[in-house]
């Protein structure tokens, strides 16, 4: 997340829920400072769970590549955007048959 707005240039808006990380006043202040609007979700809406299983899916996804690959931490991020770019150019079937494999080599 840090090296993103140097790639990828600031979003205009962000849209999140109100877990803490995001409610700080350090947060809020850098936001203000790269002139990134924040917009607020309503609590507990019924999209925002199938969400975050899809980052847990995508997080697990990077931990396993790492832990396989015997890949140092430092490139836990380029991991995590690897994960997210396969996944969603896979179909769901596919990635969660594929999910299950990998955690079975994990174990090897």
């Amino acid at each position: 997340m840090i090296h993103c707005p140097q790639r990828e240039g600031v979003p205009s808006l962000m849209v999140m829920d109100r877990s803490k990380e995001q409610t700080l006043a350090k947060f809020r202040q850098k936001l203000q400072d790269t002139g990134c609007e924040r917009k607020i979700t309503e609590p507990f809406f019924p999209w925002q769970n199938a969400n975050q299983r899809e980052i847990k899916e995508f997080k697990k996804g990077a931990g396993r590549m790492l832990l396989i690959t015997n890949m140092p931490r430092s490139l836990w991020e380029d991991c995590l955007e690897y994960e997210v770019y396969v996944r969603s150019h896979t179909n769901a079937r596919v990635a969660d048959y594929l999910s299950k494999w990998t955690d079975a080599l994990a174990q090897i």
